[in-house]
């Protein structure tokens, strides 16, 4: 009998991505199906290819065998119904166990009335996978995930589903993934859900800002402002008296006026100039506290290293 475990290795970092690559599609996109399918993983707790047993694909494969005694077999197990829906599919736990009953009939159509790891590809469609027999196809989804991906990939390509998945036409491809039963399980609502939500996690998340950073932050803009007053100290300091000087030349204030204007703008620009060292001080005391931060942070990482 074909063995279920195996090294069962998860995917890869670019495992997705080369899927995605020969598919011809958005890893985001993968990412939603995998999700709708198998909630995102191709191996169930006990490291067998996530499973799950069709009895009216058993029934119509056991059929066409034209083996009357192993369809009969198949109705009395309860593995095998003409229509969909007739067998509920039953709880995971029952899934290996239904399936390992259903291959003492007939294993072949047994695998081949199976959907198979993350994607949930049906054995029937192993050609389509690229396989040579459905045997092939069950034994490289027990070794990893990514070669359950790369069948995805091939199936899709196959079956010309590319389009409808790249221009995220959810109930196109709903229809033809799923089959009679994508309306009823409302596949293409949470195709696009499950689109959006990896999209989301696609984000790269901001990077934490650490002290010496923020200390650096608040030197740079301490120093931005310290130029700004003493700018606007200068503009006042010049622009004043000779605003009050030039109107004194046409006659529109007396000579006291200029005296109180030159002093208070004297008085103004002493205020603001004492204001931007303030400033400058500050900016001063932040690029210190930055660059001590920085400095004991250095021997921690040299350690952190050594480990």
């Amino acid at each position: 009998m074909l063995a279920f475990k195996g090294a069962a290795r998860r995917r890869t970092p670019d495992g997705i991505a080369r899927a995605a690559q020969l598919a011809g599609c958005e890893e985001a996109a993968l990412e939603a199906v995998i999700a709708v399918e198998s909630g995102k993983s191709g191996f169930d707790p006990e490291g067998r290819p996530t499973l799950l047993f069709e009895p009216a694909k058993f029934y119509k494969l056991l059929a066409q065998l034209g083996d009357k005694t192993k369809l009969a077999k198949g109705v009395r197990a309860g593995l095998a119904a003409k229509h969909w829906g007739e067998i509920p599919y039953g709880r995971q736990s029952e899934q290996y166990p239904r399936l390992e009953v259903a291959m003492a009939i007939d294993e072949d159509c047994a695998l081949q009335a199976a959907s198979w790891g993350a994607p949930q590809i049906l054995g029937l469609n192993y050609k389509a996978a690229g396989y040579t027999d459905v045997e092939d196809m069950v034994a490289d989804f027990v070794e990893s995930e990514d070669a359950q991906l790369l069948a995805l990939a091939k199936f899709l390509h196959k079956n010309g589903l590319e389009p409808a998945l790249d221009r995220h036409d959810w109930v196109a491809f709903a229809r033809s993934y799923n089959g009679p039963s994508w309306r009823k399980n409302d596949y293409a609502t949470r195709l696009a859900g499950a689109y959006a939500h990896a999209k989301d996690e696609a984000q790269p998340a901001p990077e934490p800002l650490d002290a010496a950073s923020r200390n650096h932050a608040v030197a740079k803009a301490a120093d931005a402002s310290a130029r700004a007053h003493r700018a606007t100290a200068g503009v006042i300091a010049v622009a004043a008296p000779s605003a009050l000087i030039a109107a004194h030349a046409v006659h529109v204030v007396l000579w006291w006026s200029i005296v109180a204007g030159v002093i208070v703008s004297v008085v103004a620009a002493l205020v603001i100039w004492n204001a931007a060292l303030g400033l400058k001080k500050r900016a001063a005391s932040a690029h210190a506290a930055s660059a001590a931060s920085s400095l004991n942070a250095a021997p921690a990482k040299a350690s952190a290293l050594k480990k």
